[in-house]
């Protein structure tokens, strides 16, 4: 990847966190001042306590997902950030999500698990309206198989998403970024990154 686009890649990836994380911080700020004007009312400490939460809960994935480690990566505890941060979205307002998760091994490599976070992030922007993103994979000789299918009413792929991933297109917004880091994680990994887009389902394939 030349200069540029990294800088490109690395801007997008700021924006995506900074967009994720602006409505949990910004409740919590507006739950803190109603606080400090109210003395102490019990919905609104329950407002700053939820949003702090959700705030967490997205740094918490983001930081797991975009983030450098080369450390191998418990599925159980993927799993677990994954499920909380679903539950961040459904509190912010977001149609509810429901997570199924079939992972074989009880580790991942970590640019194995990073690229499955990514996999999961694009599943979840592919369901405006909720559903289901059912993730499952293993290893397959020294290769790994992962799979990740959005499924709900209305699911499509994100503008965005689809200029990267059908298209070929450079992304030119934040919801993009991780499709491209999607690309950029296959191939570092040896991995075929296959998009299957029908009615009422977006399937994410690596193999």
């Amino acid at each position: 990847m030349e200069s540029e686009e990294a800088l490109h890649l690395a801007e997008l990836l700021c924006s995506r966190i900074c967009h994720d994380l602006s409505g949990p911080v910004g409740a919590a700020a507006a739950g803190a001042e109603l606080v400090s004007e109210s003395g102490g009312d019990p919905e609104t400490l329950e407002l700053v306590s939820t949003s702090a939460a959700a705030a967490s809960a997205r740094l918490t994935f983001l930081r797991a997902a975009f983030g450098y480690s080369s450390q191998p990566q418990r599925t159980q505890a993927l799993r677990t950030t994954v499920d909380k941060y679903f539950g961040s979205m459904a509190q912010g307002g977001v149609s509810p999500l429901s997570l199924t998760w079939t992972i074989a091994e009880a580790e991942l490599p970590a640019d194995a698990a990073r690229l499955l976070l990514n996999l999961v992030m694009t599943g979840r922007d592919a369901l405006p309206r909720g559903g289901v993103v059912a993730v499952t994979g293993g290893k397959v000789g020294e290769s790994w198989k992962m799979t990740v299918s959005a499924k709900g009413e209305g699911a499509r792929l994100a503008d965005e998403a689809r200029d990267v991933l059908i298209d070929g297109a450079t992304a030119t917004g934040p919801r993009g970024a991780q499709t491209i880091l999607l690309k950029i994680l296959s191939a570092s990994l040896h991995l075929d990154l296959q998009t299957q887009v029908e009615d009422g389902s977006v399937i994410l394939s690596i193999g």
